[in-house]
């Protein structure tokens, strides 16, 4: 992969849609080892641009889901 390739990840990507949503009491908090695997996988990763794109998915994520979207 070419260094000024480009990621495009979106909220349009998540495993979200109105038939297969779950419900509230299908949520819980984070587990500390839920985190301690994701920064393990995120510091494996080498390309800048994956990692930024990967940073704006979680993080337009986190929006709809803190938004009830």
């Amino acid at each position: 992969m070419a260094k000024e390739d480009a990621f495009s990840v979106g909220a349009a990507h998540a495993p979200f849609n109105g038939s297969t949503r779950e419900t509230p009491a299908n949520f819980s908090s984070p587990k500390p080892e839920e985190g301690v695997r994701l920064v393990h996988a995120f510091h494996g990763i080498k390309h800048a641009a994956l990692r930024e794109a990967i940073i704006k998915f979680v993080t337009e994520l986190s929006a709809i889901e803190k938004d009830g979207l």
